[in-house]
């Protein structure tokens, strides 16, 4: 099968099982299947060929035998839910992709990002795959870290020589790891709160390169603004308690520490960290002063399945010139509408990436501004930090030539004229018509 083959099948699937089990409940089980198809083959004919009343004893035998390291992964809450027929369905279906299971990923990732609507930030179309992608280049020998992986979907397309993967969420980190492992991709991949319990600590693990979209909008809560307080991994100190709100610019912070010397991090974000004050102004500030931003792109709304959530692309480069200006980009007028979704070409996303890396600097969606300009915003020279992308644009003035009205008014005289000699014309022929 081809992975549009397996995606129609897969969606059939999940719709005649409506009402007997949820789509996350088949997709649990369809992975679980699925891996101990890939690492497990004769284990999974053993219970391909057992009928289907005695399929799930089977697993349920096959996963106490495992060894207790890799029961986690193996382990299914929701296995005794799914029926002895559906069940059995999912194995005949991963039997007949047991040669193609590497391309069942990325079609249960498109599945699952169109159909989360909790969870808007693992909604990502395609469009912000392949932006990622084009903007990091070539990563087959760099490390990359993602603190917020979800599915892991855009570390494994950029496919980078060693992964270093975080995610809070029990669930996503299970399904998540047994896809990864279905595409052949290693990775180091814990589940924890990484803002205040990473397992890979930025003293131990400096990477190349960090990417991530982080959940949008994200309130810290009171245990994380505690820990937070006392956290000595916070590049900027507030004069208070850390708010709640401060979630997106705290992801910043986590990314910067992460990087090795000459790393650079590529953050999806919504855009009110641009321009909110206190806390967040504090870390542009910060920034700023740090000189570390290369490019800020502005991005059409519509690249996240079911919101309509304006978002930016942050890009820090920790090996940045010193002097060199910031690129900002605006992309808000790219893309096209299918249904619901923006779709980027592929000239579009190769034209992000090119601005981003200041590579046009004379293209109308790009402006370099220097940090002086943006310093001279504000009030006093250095309130400035409004980092909104519009404010660097420059609004052409248009040249409106007013009509000279002595001639205008001549030359309606004279159509007018002309009118009236037609219509004369035409009563004539009328009469002698008749």
């Amino acid at each position: 099968m081809n992975s549009e083959e397996i995606s129609k099948h897969l969606w059939n699937f999940l719709d005649d099982q409506r009402g007997v089990a949820t789509a996350q409940e088949i997709i649990d089980v369809l992975t679980l299947v699925a891996l101990i198809a890939k690492q497990l083959p004769e284990d999974f004919n053993n219970v391909f060929n057992k009928g289907a009343n005695y399929q799930l004893e089977a697993l349920k035998g096959l996963i106490r035998s495992l060894p207790e390291e890799n029961k986690k992964i193996y382990t299914s809450p929701v296995l005794e839910r799914v029926s002895n027929g559906a069940l059995a369905q999912i194995v005949y279906f991963v039997e007949q992709i047991q040669h193609d299971l590497k391309l069942l990923p990325q079609v249960i990732r498109a599945y699952l990002a169109k159909n989360i609507r909790s969870m808007p930030e693992l909604g990502n179309t395609e469009s912000i795959t392949k932006l990622f992608v084009e903007l990091v280049g070539d990563a087959s020998k760099k490390s990359l870290y993602d603190g917020a992986a979800g599915l892991a979907e855009i570390a494994s397309a950029i496919n980078p020589g060693t992964m270093i993967l975080e995610e809070i969420n029990n669930n996503l980190w299970v399904i998540s790891n047994r896809l990864l492992l279905l595409e052949d991709r290693n990775s180091l991949f814990s589940n924890c709160d990484s803002l205040i319990a990473s397992q890979y600590l930025a003293s131990e693990y400096k990477v190349d390169l960090v990417v991530m979209q982080p959940p949008f909008g994200y309130r810290l809560q009171a245990h994380q603004t505690d820990m937070l307080a006392i956290n000595t991994d916070l590049l900027v100190v507030g004069d208070k308690k850390i708010p709640s709100s401060a979630g997106d610019v705290i992801w910043i912070q986590k990314a910067i520490r992460q990087l090795n010397k000459e790393g650079k991090a590529y953050l999806l974000l919504p855009i009110g960290w641009l321009f909110r004050g206190g806390y967040d102004a504090k870390v542009r500030d910060f920034l700023l002063d740090e000189d570390l931003i290369e490019s800020i792109i502005l991005l059409p709304q519509g690249l996240l399945y079911g919101s309509t959530i304006q978002t930016s692309l942050l890009v820090i480069n920790k090996a940045k010139l010193k002097g060199a200006p910031i690129y900002f980009i605006d992309a808000t007028g790219m893309g096209k509408k299918v249904k619901k979704e923006t779709q980027l070409s592929v000239d579009e996303i190769k034209l992000i990436a090119r601005l981003a890396k200041g590579n046009d600097i004379h293209h109308p969606k790009c402006t370099p501004v220097q940090i002086p300009q943006i310093r001279s915003q504000g009030k006093r020279s250095m309130d400035g930090n409004d980092l909104t992308p519009s404010r660097y644009f420059k609004t052409e003035k248009l040249d409106i030539v007013l009509p000279d009205l002595i001639a205008e008014s001549e030359k309606l005289k004279k159509l007018q004229d002309d009118f009236s000699k037609a219509q004369s014309r035409l009563n004539q022929l009328l009469n002698i018509a008749n």
